[in-house]
């Protein structure tokens, strides 16, 4: 899809606003996470048995302040939010993805693999995605204008032609919708792809294992449960714009499609496995 000159120039004005907010929102996420002064609580997921998810008031109140200047400087802008569900809107054009805290249960648990995100898209494309790791400080920016790069500097996506030489990241996060019916679905693949990669990791942190895709550190990255799209939307412009795919697969008896973010050798290896 090309872009007109309007469409680049809203792109440009809005990279200008939000590398700078969120740079601001790292520090804060950083010196909580140290401090340890964040408070947690329980996050019921719509699955009974989804009962040891958790939110911090850091996860509200950086997403309300990143959402409240975006809303200001671009009121046409469209909104897909972890934390305000009531907030949310849907435009026809532009629409951010807003991920405060991506890893809530590793932050609030201490382990240093979380981050925070937002994500840009056109007509349902990704067209930027900016990821910062508060704790290492790096700055993962991609987007129409720019390729995609860490701290100022080019990344491009694996060159592993082979799946046996590949090492992959798979999304399985229990007790999203439709598990009950798709988890030996889930399962069968998961151990096709154990025997047919080199290795399988399951790490659960979308915006940082997809700007390692991103940056040619990890293979490839495939979502066997359906992600929600503040979650990837970001990370999905880091890999297209590093010279990868990333791209959503329909799969037969499979009620919504999988996310697979690789380069295009890959990414037609693992489609024949999915669709198997």
């Amino acid at each position: 899809m090309k872009l007109q000159q309007i469409e680049l120039d809203f792109i440009e004005r809005f990279t200008s606003i939000v590398i700078p907010a969120l740079e601001k929102e790292a520090e804060i996420i950083s010196q909580s996470y140290f401090n340890q002064d964040f408070e947690s609580n329980i996050k019921l997921g719509s699955d009974p048995r989804d009962h040891l998810d958790v939110v911090t008031r850091l996860d509200n109140e950086v997403e309300e302040r990143i959402y409240n200047l975006l809303h200001k400087y671009f009121p046409s802008l469209g909104f897909n939010l972890e934390e305000h569900k009531s907030w949310q809107s849907q435009s026809s054009e532009f629409n951010c993805y807003l991920d405060p805290v991506d890893g809530t249960k590793y932050f609030a648990k201490q382990v240093p693999l979380f981050s925070t995100q937002v994500g840009l898209s056109f007509k349902g494309e990704p067209v930027l995605g900016l990821v910062i790791n508060p704790l290492t400080k790096e700055i993962y920016f991609g987007s129409e204008l720019t390729p995609s790069q860490r701290n100022g500097k080019a990344i491009r996506i694996s060159e592993t032609k082979d799946l046996s030489d590949a090492m992959l990241n798979i999304g399985i996060v229990p007790y999203r919708p439709n598990w009950d019916k798709e988890k030996d679905w889930i399962f069968s693949k998961l151990l096709l792809l154990e025997n047919n990669a080199y290795r399988i990791r399951k790490i659960g942190s979308s915006a940082l294992i997809l700007s390692w895709v991103a940056q040619g550190a990890m293979d490839g990255a495939l979502y066997l449960v359906a992600d929600p799209d503040y979650d990837t939307m970001a990370g999905q412009a880091l890999v297209k714009y590093a010279g990868g795919k990333a791209q959503k697969i329909s799969i037969p008896g499979i009620e919504e499609p999988r996310l697979l973010c690789t380069n295009n050798s890959l990414f037609e290896q693992i489609k024949e496995l999915l669709l198997s």
